[in-house]
């Protein structure tokens, strides 16, 4: 039988996870679904996003999108968002929620800009914006650049579309999935601690 690990072990191995998931491309935990309240009609709003970063220290997690996008117009409506990891094969799934942060001309976009690839910064350069409404299936990157990575100072054009959302987790929720019963632990962050508690599944 599997040994139940302790809360702060627990805690602990999903911090790891993160901050792995950010420099493997295939692990499960680097295409989170990051959730927001719609400013247009209080709906809840889902979109699967890149983690860009995961700093225990700073119980921050990080990841980038179009300035024009409607979750920009959401975070600034409430300025919260949740996360959801899901790893199939680990059978664990772990949500994680806290206040947001927008950046677009400040040193921490300015580094996310840099640490980016080319190919993902041609993303900025689409025209028009994410959700416009199109005459057909159109492709909105520019036609010189559909098969192609972008230079250096093509990128760069895009840079006012480019923005940073940093999210500081105040709770944590981790449900383990297992055929003798699934267990389920929530963290939230109290003076200056987490505080973990076992919870019904």
């Amino acid at each position: 039988m599997n040994r139940v690990p302790a809360a702060d072990e627990q805690l602990a191995h999903v911090w790891a996870r993160l901050e792995n998931a950010v420099k493997r491309a295939r692990d499960p935990f680097h295409t989170p679904v990051l959730g927001t309240v719609q400013a247009e009609d209080g709906q809840c709003g889902l979109r699967t996003v890149v983690l860009r970063r995961a700093e225990k220290a700073r119980r921050r997690l990080v990841c980038h999108t179009d300035l024009r996008s409607s979750k920009i117009a959401d975070l600034r409506h409430m300025s919260r968002a949740s996360w959801l990891f899901y790893d199939r094969d680990a059978r664990l799934q772990v949500r994680a929620c806290g206040a947001v942060s927008l950046h677009t001309d400040d040193e921490l976009a300015d580094e996310q800009w840099r640490a980016a690839r080319l190919s993902s910064r041609r993303c900025y350069l689409a025209e028009p914006g994410p959700g416009r409404v199109l005459d057909g299936p159109e492709v909105t990157l520019p036609a010189d650049l559909a098969d192609r990575v972008p230079t250096e100072a093509e990128a760069n054009e895009g840079r006012a579309n480019f923005a940073v959302i940093a999210c500081i987790v105040d709770a944590i929720d981790c449900l383990m999935l297992q055929y003798r019963g699934h267990r389920r632990l929530r963290f939230t962050w109290q003076s200056d601690r987490w505080l973990g508690r076992w919870m019904a599944p």
